[in-house]
């Protein structure tokens, strides 16, 4: 028979699984990229994702016209609340 366990789930929904120690979810949130005291580009209005995966798809790009091409960034000085 199964026992039951407490589990913890991040505070900004990023589909990150449940963990069962707090303090390791504490971190995770800490650095999540969508929590948006991390002025991640997910979280941001200037933020246009990519389509797809196929190589014909428009890649992630930034209205502010920085380079996001092969990285998303965190703490980015053009970020702007959604």
């Amino acid at each position: 028979m199964p026992k039951e366990t407490k589990a913890w789930a991040c505070s900004w929904n990023c589909g990150r699984n449940v963990l069962t120690i707090r303090k390791r979810m504490e971190r995770h949130e800490g650095i999540c990229n969508w929590n948006p005291a991390m002025r991640a580009c997910i979280t941001c209005k200037h933020f246009s994702p990519s389509t797809g995966q196929d190589e014909d798809c428009e890649p992630s790009g930034c209205d502010e016209g920085l380079d996001i091409k092969d990285r998303l960034r965190n703490e980015c000085e053009k970020w702007a609340s959604k």
